[in-house]
């Protein structure tokens, strides 16, 4: 039987340490539930689609993706997404769109209480 490893990538890495820090600091839940969901094996991530972004969401939402955001799709409305991994195609069109790219460090940052936080994918 295998070891498990976990996650080698280090932006991973930090970003389940940052969630796991704001849970324990304010216990909010939707911080938990994001660090175990990137917690989980890269098999086992979620894959989104910027098209579904823009079905799923309206003007000024924040939007978290606990995987990998691709580009395919266009995007309409403006949004502040925070996405674990995002392939540079999707960080374009959404640049493009007006909307805003972040990190889970400045998300947490930025909204402590985690209020009005969709997760997609």
């Amino acid at each position: 039987m295998v070891k498990r490893t976990g996650p080698q990538n280090n932006d991973i890495v930090d970003a389940i340490s940052e969630l796991k820090k704001a849970f324990l600091d304010s216990k909010v839940k939707l911080w938990k539930r994001l660090y175990k969901e990137i917690s989980r094996s890269t098999r086992n991530r979620r894959v989104v689609n910027i098209i579904r972004l823009d079905k799923h969401t309206k003007d000024n939402d924040v939007v978290v993706v606990p995987g990998k955001l691709l580009g395919v799709g266009t995007m309409t409305k403006k949004i502040t997404v925070a996405p674990l991994l995002i392939s540079e195609k999707a960080e374009q069109k959404l640049k493009d769109a007006g909307c805003k790219v972040i990190s889970f460090k400045d998300l947490i940052k930025n909204n402590p209480k985690g209020t009005n936080v969709k997760i997609i994918g």
